[in-house]
């Protein structure tokens, strides 16, 4: 390993969906149906990335992000980065 690499503090971190299934499928389902016609610019995306906003938000994603944030700060409070 180059000497002057700095290791990020979140190294071996691993983010444990259990708690979060159901809304990770719902989230996956949300993608799936959003990101061809968006990547592809075949829909009006002024339109689309609000509705897919929406979508995302009303399949849970803001949980499951609440969900990595609390994992992230035990990990950390674990390794003595965090308060």
């Amino acid at each position: 390993m180059n000497e002057t690499a700095r290791i990020p503090d979140i190294l071996g971190f691993a983010f444990d969906s259990s708690s979060v299934l159901t809304e990770k499928a719902n989230v996956n389902a949300v993608i799936s149906e959003y990101h061809v016609p968006i990547s592809t610019g075949s829909v009006d995306l002024e339109e689309y990335i609000p509705k897919y906003r929406e979508a995302l938000i009303n399949a849970g994603i803001e949980k499951i992000l609440a969900e990595q944030q609390r994992q992230l700060d035990e990990f950390l409070r674990a390794k003595g980065l965090k308060k």
